[in-house]
């Protein structure tokens, strides 16, 4: 029943969060629904000095101790923050990579401002004299009032088929997965020590996740396993299920922190041989994973596969991104049991690589 119970949650849940519209810096309303359904559960958690949110779940009933893991998913996905608004010519900036066309064509788009206001606007699709910056015109005679920013226009949340289409998959469905194990494991009351981070400003580069390593916010010893979208390639396919990440654009990820997904991994199987799990360096850009591994802690991720990365980075129009739900499934099931996993062991294959193998060693020795 877990498999069912865990999926309806997650579902629920990112459901939920692609109704809260956000850009790097203005992940405003998206972290007030996290921080809601924390407090619906009875999940504690705490905000460092920046806005990153730290969710703690803390049920040691059982002998041995469970593993200190941390979840680490961002709020923010690429948009675009207004700049200026003046007798109506609204210029705007382009904060993370998306497909060209917004700079060149008419892009539906949806401002949000500081007064709550959503107002119907586009890109005009004409040049500026910075490739980052963007002219904007409103389809309704009201104009923004700044603090404010605008995403695309495109569905909040469709399931179709097998496909969850949203305008922000990258990273809600990191956002929905740990809540969804930190709910479930509330609701039955299960055992398990783990942190769930919700950082802000990654499109921006790694923002939150920089300060929160650096700072040293989480203890050496905690593994985190970075939850993120990340563009399907050969190796790391849609619909064949959820990516366990050897590493990104700049890192190799760690070992041993990899070992807590094999074992999760390992034990999926034995229970359903039918569970698809891949593995894969999902080279197609850096995740906060890295900001973790560079500040000395041990760190991997999950992937799940991701079409139109970006709203059509690279391609030639602004789209609906969407992942498998399969793969959302599955990486449900595999963070659900790595909360229930020893990190102290070593990893399957680990006893007989390290032994001495003295037959083999004797055979070499007397050709």
């Amino acid at each position: 029943m877990e498999n069912k119970a865990i999926l309806g949650i997650g579902l629920s849940i990112l459901e939920q969060l692609g109704k809260e519209a956000a850009a790097p810096y203005y992940e405003k309303n998206v972290s007030l629904l996290i921080k809601q359904i924390l407090d619906k559960h009875n999940i504690a958690y705490t905000e460092d000095t920046y806005g990153n949110i730290i969710a703690s779940y803390q049920n040691l009933n059982k002998e041995h101790s469970i593993p200190k893991v941390a979840f680490v998913s961002h709020m923010d996905h690429p948009g675009i923050e207004i700049l200026s608004v003046e007798n109506s010519k609204i210029i705007g900036k382009m904060i993370g990579r998306t497909s060209d066309s917004i700079f060149t064509e008419k892009i539906p788009l949806i401002i949000h401002d500081s007064l709550g206001q959503k107002i119907i606007a586009e890109s005009t699709g004409e040049q500026t004299d910075s490739k980052d910056e963007i002219f904007i015109t409103t389809l309704e005679e009201k104009l923004p009032t700044l603090p404010a920013f605008a995403v695309f226009d495109l569905p909040e949340f469709l399931l179709e088929d097998q496909k969850i289409l949203m305008r922000a998959c990258d990273d809600l469905v990191g956002c929905a997965a740990s809540l969804a194990v930190l709910e479930y494991l509330a609701k039955e009351n299960k055992p398990g020590n783990i942190q769930a981070i919700f950082t802000r400003a990654e499109e921006a580069g790694l923002v939150g996740a920089r300060l929160m390593a650096n700072d040293q916010f989480l203890t050496q010893e905690t593994i985190i396993i970075s939850i993120e979208t990340s563009k399907a390639i050969p190796g790391g396919e849609l619909g064949k299920g959820p990516i366990i990440r050897a590493g990104d654009a700049l890192t190799t990820f760690s070992q041993k922190a990899e070992a807590l997904l094999n074992f999760a991994k390992a034990n999926l199987l034995r229970q359903d041989k039918t569970i698809n799990i891949q593995r894969q360096l999902m080279d197609g850009g850096v995740c906060e994973a890295t900001a973790f591994i560079l500040n000395g802690y041990e760190a991997t991720g999950i992937a799940f596969p991701l079409a139109h990365y970006h709203n059509g980075l690279g391609e030639p129009s602004i789209q609906a991104e969407f992942i498998d739900v399969n793969d959302f499934n599955g990486g449900l099931q595999l963070l659900l049991e790595t909360t229930s996993v020893d990190a102290d062991q070593d990893p399957p294959f680990a006893s007989r690589i390290k032994s001495y193998p003295v037959e083999q060693a004797e055979k070499l020795k007397h050709p």
